[in-house]
């Protein structure tokens, strides 16, 4: 759940700023697989219906796995 949260809230700041082009790297395969098959759990539902409605605003957005040991960017 604070994975979706902060991703939607990246997405609110990435529109705010104008941005047309997303990458989101998550250490979290649960959350990529589900935003990108929109298929999405109950409790992660209203979330995720914002990530996918402020991802058709930008030109080009992905959303990828990145192996917790290789994202030592964001930790």
């Amino acid at each position: 759940m604070a994975q979706s949260m902060a991703v939607r809230a990246a997405l609110f700041f990435a529109k705010a700023h104008n941005l047309t082009h997303v990458w989101i790297q998550s250490d979290s395969l649960v959350f990529v697989l589900a935003i990108n098959s929109k298929t999405w759990p109950m409790e992660l539902y209203e979330v995720l219906m914002d990530i996918a409605l402020l991802s058709s605003t930008f030109s080009v957005i992905c959303f990828s796995f990145i192996p917790r040991h290789q994202n030592s960017l964001a930790n």
